[in-house]
């Protein structure tokens, strides 16, 4: 065996143990969570859910996962194993990128390994780095369908582009750069020959060469067509221009600070799943600008190194494009930001490879001292970032860690009030928190109704619902939370109407608190019993 493999090997093992240690189901987020996973259980158990949320194809995915183990855990195992799988998957990246440079892929493989911001994505139950990882891997065969005239590895890339639109809705940003990107390399030798002839380069957009490419794109457009009809969640969004998450200007300044921490440091992203980009007000801007000005001159150096120009740009391409659409949205995070983050380390590393050339080849000249120099800042930029990455990993479980990772809601909360509510003869929860309960209620086989409020058209609706078994003496609980406070949709006014209309004797309050949008904390999981 090589001793690159020998590396790789101790490199996965590593990355395996940053995200397998400490573990556990604490790190959930309601929307996030069960938005994506009830839906897949349901699925599992022969029952058709009445909504998919935002991202169908995590609820489709993780259906077999359900289907083995209904539970939190089994989900969030195989979310940290795509963390692990991610490693050696850079490492074939690069290696297929850039087979000439031997540093580039160790070095990618190990940046992936220890990045304080996957490393923190893979140990909670969200679904960004299940998506960076089929990110990756259209990255791949955007480059192999290009060079190869395989009819159904074609037709598998764009239905590999469809499924990312499956997955989450934004990454339709990358369709039209992998066919640009494919049809270019496929047709042309330069831009000058484009615009030499361009009627024999429209021609040349149609020939042989290129059917599978189009016969590609009609499948994708085709599955996209039924996507959109039988998720019309999906389709008011595009619409609406994404809704009121989008182009709301009084958010601009803090997205851009937001984008521009995390981008310009891609070794010190946040040691968080959740990075907000009012919170880049606090960080350390002196250091931040010191450990930048290494990064940024490395991955520059990498750019220009990078044989293949033509990728380059497409890279660089998609580097942009998902920086600058999520730049427009209210809810920024550093997050949504994992494939530019990505190409940012891909380039870093080449950048690194380069300059350890250039100190071997160019011994006491300035570009060898001045190569040193930028090799030892970022040698100190990796020693914070590996500090970040161990405070995280000791304080993971703690209250520091969980409040540092917005995680508002006690995991336990949802299992012990449907058993007690059992225990009760409870015939009727309402609530916004409606698919958590209902995942548990459906795993632990709790004879009680969820009456979810996000599946409510109107305050009148519910009223009505309520009254009816208030009427047959049914005993009917309220729980009250996170959803309320962050006034989703019309969930506040249903609120409003359950407490002008009913006596509230609370029964339980839940062990976690979450910040409203005023800031003010407020209980995440209140358990009203309702009377008239």
């Amino acid at each position: 065996m090589k001793r690159e493999h020998l590396i790789l090997i101790a490199i996965i093992v590593l990355g395996a143990f940053l995200r397998f240690y400490k573990l556990d189901t604490q790190y959930i987020r309601f929307n996030d969570t069960f938005w994506r996973l009830t839906p897949a259980l349901e699925l599992s158990k022969g029952i058709l859910p009445n909504s998919y949320g935002g991202m169908p194809g995590i609820s489709f995915l993780f259906f077999p996962v359900m289907l083995i183990k209904s539970s939190v855990m089994a989900a969030q195992i195989v979310i940290a194993l795509f963390g692990v799988a991610l490693i050696p998957l850079s490492y074939y990246f690069s290696k297929k990128l850039s087979p000439e440079n031997k540093i580039t892929p160790v070095l990618l493989a190990l940046f992936i390994a220890i990045n304080p911001s996957f490393v923190a994505l893979s140990k909670v139950m969200m679904w960004d780095i299940v998506v960076l990882s089929f990110l990756v891997i259209a990255l791949i065969t955007t480059y192999m369908t290009a060079k190869n005239n395989s009819f159904y590895f074609t037709i598998g890339h764009f239905v590999l582009l469809f499924f990312l639109v499956f997955l989450k809705a934004p990454n339709l940003l990358f369709f039209p750069f992998s066919l640009a990107y494919i049809l270019y390399v496929r047709c042309f030798d330069s831009l000058k020959e484009i615009f030499s002839n361009v009627d024999a380069s429209f021609n040349k957009l149609f020939t042989r060469r290129t059917k599978d490419i189009w016969i590609g794109v009609v499948i994708f457009f085709i599955f996209y067509g039924l996507y959109l009809y039988f998720f019309p969640t999906i389709r008011s969004q595009f619409e609406s221009g994404g809704g009121e998450g989008f182009f709301q200007e009084a958010y601009y300044s803090l997205n851009l600070r937001g984008t521009v921490r995390t981008l310009i440091v891609p070794l010190n992203t946040p040691a968080t799943n959740m990075y907000f980009a009012l919170q880049a007000y606090s960080g350390n801007y002196l250091l931040l600008a010191f450990f930048a000005t290494f990064q940024i001159l490395i991955a520059v150096w990498g750019i220009f190194s990078f044989k293949n120009r033509k990728y380059a740009v497409f890279l660089l391409s998609i580097f942009f494009a998902y920086a600058v659409f999520y730049f427009f949205f209210t809810g920024w995070s550093a997050r949504y930001l994992c494939i530019s983050i990505f190409i940012l380390l891909f380039f870093l590393s080449l950048g690194i490879d380069k300059i350890i050339e250039t100190i071997k080849k160019q011994k006491f000249s300035r570009m060898f001292f001045f190569s040193s120099c930028l090799l030892i800042g970022l040698i100190i930029a990796s020693f914070f970032s590996a500090s970040s990455l161990y405070t995280m990993e000791k304080e993971w479980g703690t209250e520091k860690s969980l409040k540092e990772n917005f995680i508002e809601i006690n995991y336990k909360d949802a299992p012990y009030i449907l058993k007690r509510a059992e225990n009760e003869n409870v015939s009727l929860i309402v609530s916004s928190y409606g698919k958590w309960l209902e995942f548990f209620k459906i795993t632990e086989d709790r004879n009680i109704e969820i009456l979810d409020m996000f599946d409510i058209e109107s305050e009148e609706d519910l009223i009505g619902i309520i009254n009816e078994r208030l009427k047959n003496n049914e005993v009917v609980w309220y729980i009250k939370g996170w959803p309320e406070g962050y006034e989703w949709g019309n969930i506040p006014q249903m609120c409003n109407k359950i407490e002008e209309n009913y006596e509230l004797e609370q029964i339980y309050k839940g062990g976690r608190l979450y910040t409203k949008i005023d800031g003010k904390p407020e209980d995440s999981f209140l358990v009203y019993h309702l009377q008239n």
